[in-house]
């Protein structure tokens, strides 16, 4: 048998099937434990967002308060050398979710709203998996989280970067 994952050959013995994407695969037990930790992972990551997500539906009903958590996050980046692709596209989700509250577009639903607020909550929380201070790897949950979040509603982000090209044009 092969493992449906790194091609290894294996004997059945070496091996068990798991779910991946809906459908059964073979995998060998190295692969078996990475998906095992990528699922952990993952897990980890939407108990983050859903940790925030209280806050973020409150924050969405207080226009000042939102204002404030959003140039809190704004500050927040402004401070972090070097995040590259890792958090650019924070920016972009601090933008939509303005631009939302303020109701200059409001072409997206308010889940995608609350998922910006809770991630960009998570970003600037001092309370985090792995905290912001450890050189290294402190941002490592945060980036985990935006980057969670930016799968989520790409659809959402894309339609968003469309309208923000075409709307701020001028500027």
């Amino acid at each position: 048998m092969i493992c449906e994952k790194c091609g290894k050959t294996l004997t059945a013995q070496e091996g068990e099937y798991r779910y991946d994407m809906d459908s059964l695969i073979f995998v060998c037990k190295e692969c078996a434990e990475k998906m095992d930790a990528d699922l952990m992972n993952a897990k980890k990551v939407c108990d983050a967002i859903d940790s925030k997500k209280e806050q973020a539906e409150k924050l969405l009903e207080n226009r000042d308060q939102f204002e404030k958590i959003l140039k809190d996050a704004e500050r927040f980046l402004k401070k972090i050398p070097g995040v590259g692709n890792l958090l650019g596209d924070v920016p972009v989700l601090i933008s939509l979710a303005r631009n939302y509250i303020e109701g200059k577009y409001t072409d997206v639903a308010q889940n995608t709203i609350v998922a910006v607020v809770a991630a960009v909550l998570y970003l600037i929380s001092p309370v985090d998996l792995i905290p912001d201070g450890i050189p290294g790897v402190g941002l490592a949950d945060d980036a985990a989280v935006v980057a969670f979040c930016i799968r989520m509603i790409r659809k959402d982000l894309e339609k968003f970067k469309a309208w923000r090209d075409q709307a701020y044009a001028g500027e």
